[in-house]
């Protein structure tokens, strides 16, 4: 249960809607600007003021909003802010408000991949809306999904990992990222997209395993569940990947909340292999060579063909037979650089344009500067 929260808020410049991301969020704002938050996860935020209240009362009676959104609306104009800024990309409350303040720049942020559901039935509506790749425009169009405007900049997280000089630790030979859900241990879930998720990997990790030994490469998994500090518990997950192992050898590593670790561990890969993986998209979005397992099976091809469409032969895994897996990986371990970024160009363009020359942390700085500047 969320505690209650009073609040006491003043105009500023730039509102942090939701606290997903904030760190991210922080270094994405001209130091110039007035910065206040609106946390709305782990609290209930009200405010003691005529003004609040009014603005619920006239958002229902007269806007005909339901009451949720007439109180988060009223929440917001309280700050009376010039620009709103979200990472919580599946709400539709920032694309909305965009259309209720048209004076109001309102910027949401992708921050993992996005299917058809999640954009006619999560974010409904954008406003300006920072997206991995070209591919997202394409989606919102294909999909009648409006919005305001599309930035194609890539991946936020990561655009600040290369800032600090996307340093690595090791190199490593193979990293694979898990998918692990709770429910992948549930007997009954052999049916509908989580069995087929779970089934595909769990095939691919064993075939991963394998290649590992038979071929004497040392392999890397990163954990699918965060952890708030390094060392803290994850131990189901690693007891399911441990059992499925078999004895293999493998080392596996936590994903520490709110660090780069994850990206630390894709960078140093020669090659990475997953499902269907944000991180596996964002390790493209650098050059990385990676071994996607969406076609292993129907059901989970027809959820992810959205982002499979621009995925060169060599990238997607469409055989479950082990000498297909190995075929693939060997033919991806052997290839030269300039051929596999020929061959990724496009993908890389479509699903992650990350640059490090314009990252989108100082596209989201231009874009509030710009505003801003129009102010006045």
């Amino acid at each position: 249960m969320r505690k209650i929260r009073l609040i006491r808020p003043i105009p500023i410049d730039v509102l942090i809607y939701d606290s997903l991301g904030v760190d991210y969020l922080d270094g994405s704002i001209p130091d110039s600007c007035s910065v206040s938050y609106l946390e709305i996860r782990e609290s209930f935020p009200i405010v003691l003021r005529w003004s609040f209240i009014w603005n619920v009362i006239r958002f229902v009676v007269v806007f005909q909003f339901k009451l949720s959104k007439s109180y988060t609306f009223s929440l917001i104009e309280e700050f009376r802010p010039k620009v709103i800024l979200t990472f919580a990309d599946t709400t539709p409350l920032p694309g909305e408000f965009s259309q209720y303040r048209l004076s109001t720049l309102v910027i949401s942020v992708q921050n993992a991949l996005r299917n058809d559901h999640a954009l006619k039935h999560n974010i409904r509506r954008a406003p300006v809306y920072i997206a991995y790749g070209d591919s997202m425009k394409e989606l919102f169009e294909s999909r009648r999904v409006p919005y305001q405007r599309i930035v194609t900049a890539g991946s936020l997280p990561l655009g600040h990992y290369l800032a600090t000089g996307g340093p690595i630790d090791i190199r490593r030979d193979l990293v694979f990222i898990s998918s692990y859900r709770v429910a992948y241990e549930n007997t009954n879930a052999s049916a509908g997209l989580v069995g087929s998720a779970s089934k595909v990997h769990k095939q691919l990790f064993q075939n991963v395993l394998r290649y590992s030994k038979e071929h004497q490469r040392h392999l890397t998994v990163i954990a699918k569940g965060k952890v708030a500090k390094e060392g803290e518990h994850f131990s189901d997950e690693k007891a399911y990947l441990e059992e499925l192992g078999r004895g293999y050898s493998f080392k596996i590593s936590s994903t520490v909340k709110d660090t780069y670790k994850s990206y630390m561990i894709a960078n140093s890969a020669q090659v990475i292999i997953t499902v269907d993986s944000t991180l596996g998209y964002e390790a493209l979005g650098i050059g990385k060579k990676v071994l996607f397992g969406w076609c292993l099976d129907e059901e989970l091809k027809l959820y992810g063909q959205h982002h499979i469409k621009y995925l060169p032969e060599q990238l997607l895994l469409t055989d479950d037979a082990y000498s297909h897996f190995e075929e693939k990986l060997s033919a991806l371990l052997s290839c030269r650089e300039d051929r596999y970024l020929k061959i990724s160009k496009k993908p890389k363009l479509k699903y992650m344009c990350q640059s490090i020359d314009c990252p989108p942390h100082e596209i989201i700085k231009s874009e509030i500067h710009q505003h801003l500047a129009g102010q006045f």
